[in-house]
Parts: structure tokens; C-alpha cells; sequence
């Protein structure tokens, strides 16, 4: 996975491995880490980051919505704005509402 930066900060680049399970209540939980892979060696102009746990919990409410509770420890190593990274932050919302919008067209 790669994550753009801009200007001041240079592009991150990760390698994960992810987890999907399905819970006996109907929830779905995803989880994903960063892994030492051989075959995945750092793009030359990017800065390797590290995922420490990423994990959603996908819960249904009801017949057509449901309720996601998000976590994530990431080190995105090197130096970042603090405004940057609250910036990405935020994004992570956007990112659930465009699954959301795709799902309902």
C-alpha cells in the first residue's frame, strides 16, 4: 500500500497483511499488521511505515445500516507535520463515507 504525500512530506509505503473474520453475531471484524516481506522491498522514493494493528469492527444495526468502530497504531516514520497527520486522520472518515455512497447507488 502506498500513501502520497505532498511537498513537505514523501510518500509512505507499507506492506500488510490483513485478516477478514466473520463473528458468529453477524459482525465482521478486519484486521491488518505490517509484515517483513522479501518481495516487497520499500519503492525507491518512498519511506517504509509501519502498521502496528489496524482493525475495523463491521456491525450490522439493521436490515440496511450498520456500525463501524475503527482503530489504528500506525508509525509512519520519519518527520511529519503534526497537521498533516491530523489531516490523514480525518480522511480515514471520508474513506467510510465514499464506501457508503458506493454501496447505496
Amino acid at each position: 500500500m502506498e500513501v502520497k504525500g505532498n511537498l513537505v512530506v514523501s510518500n509512505r509505503d507499507m506492506a500488510l497483511v490483513r485478516q477478514r473474520i466473520e463473528l458468529g453475531d453477524g459482525s465482521l471484524l478486519v484486521v491488518q499488521t505490517s509484515i517483513e516481506c522479501a518481495s516487497k522491498i520499500p519503492e525507491t522514493k518512498c519511506v517504509r511505515g509501519e502498521v502496528t494493528l489496524m482493525g475495523s469492527h463491521i456491525e450490522p444495526t439493521s436490515e440496511s445500516s450498520c456500525k463501524i468502530t475503527s482503530v489504528s497504531l500506525v508509525d509512519p516514520k520519519g518527520s511529519i507535520p503534526s497537521s498533516f497527520i491530523n489531516k490523514m486522520k480525518s480522511r480515514q472518515h471520508d474513506v467510510f463515507v465514499a464506501i457508503k455512497a458506493k454501496l447505496e447507488a
